[in-house]
């Protein structure tokens, strides 16, 4: 069995220039064989809605990549997307507002994915 490691994102659409970094070092992560989660709670939950991380930049709009690239790169190489459920109460979202990778997280699930974490990073 592989140590996790769990990154927690709350940085969204409102900070873009935070948002690459974490798929990026969850890129990393998985690369190196820890089974690896990025917990999108706050803000960050905003970034797992549909269409939205297609229009976050975080070099600025029409700059480099958008964040729904750096999300493909975690992605296939194997990185799991949580939904924290609280946040996306807060925000309006519901289940289909979700992209369909992301994986809904009750409060306490979440929790538990973070306190049972090899390696705990959070932006």
């Amino acid at each position: 069995m592989s140590e996790s490691f769990v990154i927690v994102m709350a940085a969204g659409p409102n900070m873009p220039e935070r948002c690459a970094t974490p798929f990026y070092m969850a890129t990393m992560a998985a690369g190196e064989g820890y089974d690896t989660t990025i917990y999108c709670t706050s803000m960050g939950t905003l970034l797992l809605k549909k269409g939205m991380a297609e229009n976050t930049w975080p070099m600025g709009e029409g700059n480099g990549q958008t964040v729904a690239d750096f999300m493909k790169m975690a992605m296939g190489a194997g990185v799991k997307l949580g939904a924290c459920m609280p946040s996306m109460e807060m925000h309006g979202m519901t289940q289909d507002d979700l992209i369909a990778e992301a994986e809904l997280v009750s409060a306490a699930d979440g929790f538990e994915v973070v306190a049972e974490a090899d390696k705990l990073i959070s932006f």
